[in-house]
């Protein structure tokens, strides 16, 4: 049970309170390298995922490797878009390999999609870290003058 749930009920089995993972919010900077359309796809998600308190920076691979297979898979749309989904060979009509690829590429984006919250289902199941509890008068004249106890 979650620490906060467990305060609010109480703590029926007295079983001992594993104390709970806090990491940081925040977005995570991007590479570098990171550029064209896997750099827009990075500029329009993190923002979102960072002011939703769902990103920190232990997420920045897992963005990264959305935002390149996002990248990857306009690509490959742009060739299916232009030369069709199948082929003619001397054997006859196929399925372009090339939509075959983008099909690949768009199975793995789901599930870095879902790894980070990013369909309804998959934000259905996500649970955001509760905001932080606001400071009291105490704890603020704590912070401007350093904790004296």
């Amino acid at each position: 049970m979650p620490p906060a749930l467990r305060a609010i009920r109480g703590n029926p089995g007295h079983r001992p309170a594993r104390p709970e993972l806090v990491i940081p919010a925040g977005a995570p900077t991007p590479p570098e390298w990171l550029d064209g359309e896997a750099r827009r796809e990075w500029d329009l998600v993190t923002p979102v995922l960072a002011e939703a308190r769902l990103a920190t920076a232990l997420d920045r691979a897992a963005l990264i490797v959305h935002c390149t297979l996002w990248e990857r898979w306009r690509m490959l749309d742009a060739i299916v878009r232009r030369e069709g989904f199948t082929i003619k060979t001397r054997t006859g009509t196929r399925i372009h390999p090339v939509f075959k690829a983008s099909l690949d590429v768009a199975a793995a984006l789901r599930l870095t999609g879902a790894e980070l919250g990013l369909s309804p289902s998959a934000r259905s199941r996500l649970r955001a870290p509760s905001a932080p509890p606001p400071l009291s008068r105490v704890d603020l004249f704590r912070q401007r003058h350093g904790d004296r106890s």
